[in-house]
């Protein structure tokens, strides 16, 4: 959900605001009904005009028009961004593979070659996931003997380096596995507020209307 201080929902109680309408409860609430998942577009476009029309004495299509717009408008900024910064982190991510292939294939004597592209892609899209552990077991395996002295530490330099790139991609996936758990919870506790908030809303509307009754019952 767009959080406080982000800059649709900072848009969008101002927009309330200039209505007269309660911004801090709608705000939350209209939130909620677009930043949820289980919701085409087209449905939360809907609901939102549905929502304001009930709210509003004298309903107008073009502000909920302008509030899904600038609501789009936000979700595409915010897309773009991240897009650009997991591009950035794949791209960290396939020189840091590519430095630790080549370092332990220097270490083991290996002749020089060209990393595969299939086998740097799949590195790459382990990243944050599964571990592929038969993948570093069987390039050990395929290392070519060495009958120098110096073979045993040589060998331990190219585990280490396994090693190394195996606790890097473990962390990232414990990571990955932390914050997916925690989108779930957060959905949950979405749903929850929302209803809270459709309930505060209902009630506040309620009592505005049995206000108004009130007035002109003594008029």
């Amino acid at each position: 959900m767009a959080g406080a201080g982000s800059e649709f929902h900072v848009w969008l109680c101002s927009r309330l605001k200039s209505l007269n309408l309660d911004e801090e409860v709608l705000g939350e609430y209209i939130s909620g009904i677009l930043d949820g998942d289980d919701s085409t577009p087209e449905e939360k476009e809907e609901a939102l005009k549905e929502t304001l029309e009930g709210m509003m004495e004298s309903p107008d299509n073009n502000v909920s028009s302008d509030i899904f717009m600038k609501w789009k408008e936000c979700e595409e900024k915010k897309a773009k961004l991240k897009q650009e910064s997991e591009n950035q982190k794949q791209d960290i991510l396939a020189a840091v593979v590519e430095k630790q292939m080549k370092t332990t294939n220097n270490v083991n004597k290996k002749p020089s070659h060209k990393l595969d592209e299939n086998v740097k892609k799949n590195l790459i899209a382990q990243y944050g996931q599964e571990y592929d552990e038969d993948f570093y077991s069987s390039s050990d395996e395929e290392a070519p003997s060495q009958t120098t002295k110096s073979q045993p530490v040589e060998k331990d330099k190219g585990v280490f380096q396994n090693t190394n790139t195996k606790s890097v991609l473990d962390k990232e996936k414990e990571k990955r596995d932390k914050q997916r758990q925690e989108n779930e919870d957060k959905k949950v506790k979405d749903k929850e507020d929302r209803e809270k908030q459709k309930t505060k809303a209902e009630q506040r509307k309620d009592k505005e209307k049995k206000r108004t009754q009130k007035g002109e019952r003594r008029r």
